[in-house]
C-alpha cells in the first residue's frame, strides 16, 4: 500500500469513527431526554417525545446503511454490484420514508393513542418494515411477557407481522424457547441459522419455517420483565448493523415497560 492510500484509508476510518459518534451521542440524547419526560409527566405528554426517539434511531440507521453502501459501491467492483448497492440504497431510503410517513400521520390525527397501539403501529411496524429486504422474506417481532406467576409460559403482548389469532393463542412454556434463554440468562441470543441450532425447538404450529433468529431480555429497572424477538425467514438475515438496531427498539420497549411500569404504580 503506497503511503496516499495509507493517509486515504486513515482519513476514511476516521470519517467512519465521527459519524458513529455524532450518531450515537444524537440517540443518546433523545432516549436521555424520553427517560426525564417520562419520570415527570404523565403518560399521554411523552408519547410525541417517544415517537420523536424512534424517528431519531430510523434516521440513525438509514445514514449508516445509505454510508455503507455508498462505501461499498467506490470499491471496484462490477456494473451489477453497483446496480444492486444503488437499488439496496433506494429500496431502504423508501421503506424509511414511508415509515416516517406512517408516524407523522399517527400523530397528526387528534386521539390520543394507547400505549398497545404506539407500541405496535410506531415502533415495531415501522422497525419491521426496515428489516425486510426482500418481497419474499418474511420478519416477524414480538415482545413476549410470562402469562403467569412463577413465570412457565410465554404470552404474546405486541407483535408486528404475526396473525393476529397467532398473538391471540400464543402460549408457549418459556423454557423450550431461545427467548426463554434470553430471559432467564438476561443475554442478546442470536442465531443465522436455528435449524441448524441444539437450541432452537420449532413451534409446532408455526406456517412459516423461519431461519434467522434474534432475542433480547426486556428491563424494567433490574427485573427481566421478557423478550423482544424477531425472526426471519432467510437465514443470517440480520446484519451487525441491523442487531444494533434491534438492540435500540430494545431500548425503546424498555422505557415503554418502565413507563407503563410507574403509571400503574401511580393510580394505586
Amino acid at each position: 500500500m503506497s503511503p496516499w492510500e495509507r493517509v486515504n484509508a486513515w482519513l476514511k476510518a476516521w470519517e467512519r469513527l465521527a459519524g458513529f459518534i455524532v450518531a450515537t451521542t444524537v440517540i443518546v440524547g433523545a432516549l436521555a431526554a424520553a427517560i426525564f419526560f417520562l419520570r415527570h409527566h404523565r403518560v399521554a405528554a411523552w408519547i410525541p417525545v417517544l415517537i420523536a426517539f424512534v424517528l431519531v434511531v430510523l434516521v440513525a440507521v438509514a445514514y449508516f446503511v445509505g454510508r455503507r453502501s455508498r462505501v461499498d459501491a467506490s470499491e471496484p467492483s462490477s456494473v451489477r454490484d453497483l446496480e444492486r448497492s444503488v437499488a439496496s440504497v433506494e429500496y431502504q431510503k423508501r421503506l424509511l420514508w414511508d415509515a416516517l410517513e406512517s408516524i407523522q400521520q399517527a400523530i397528526a390525527t387528534e386521539e390520543e393513542w394507547q400505549l398497545d397501539e404506539l407500541v405496535e403501529r410506531g415502533v415495531l411496524g415501522p422497525a419491521r418494515g426496515l428489516l425486510v429486504r426482500d418481497a419474499q422474506e418474511d420478519v416477524r417481532m414480538a415482545v413476549l411477557t410470562p402469562r403467569d406467576d412463577p413465570p412457565t409460559c410465554w404470552q404474546m403482548r405486541w407483535a408486528a407481522g404475526h396473525r393476529p389469532e397467532s398473538v391471540r393463542s400464543y402460549n408457549r412454556e418459556i423454557d423450550r424457547t431461545m427467548a426463554g434463554i434470553a430471559f432467564r440468562r438476561g443475554e442478546f441470543v442470536e442465531s443465522s441459522n436455528v435449524r441448524e441450532d441444539p437450541r432452537f425447538e420449532p413451534n409446532p404450529r408455526e406456517s412459516r419455517p423461519f431461519s434467522s433468529l434474534v432475542s433480547m431480555p426486556l428491563r424494567v429497572g433490574d427485573d427481566i420483565v421478557g423478550a423482544f424477538t424477531i425472526v426471519s425467514t432467510r437465514a443470517a438475515a440480520f446484519s451487525s448493523t441491523d442487531v444494533s438496531f434491534i438492540k435500540l427498539i430494545g431500548a425503546v420497549l424498555d422505557v415503554l415497560l418502565a413507563a407503563e411500569h410507574d403509571a400503574a404504580r401511580w393510580n394505586e
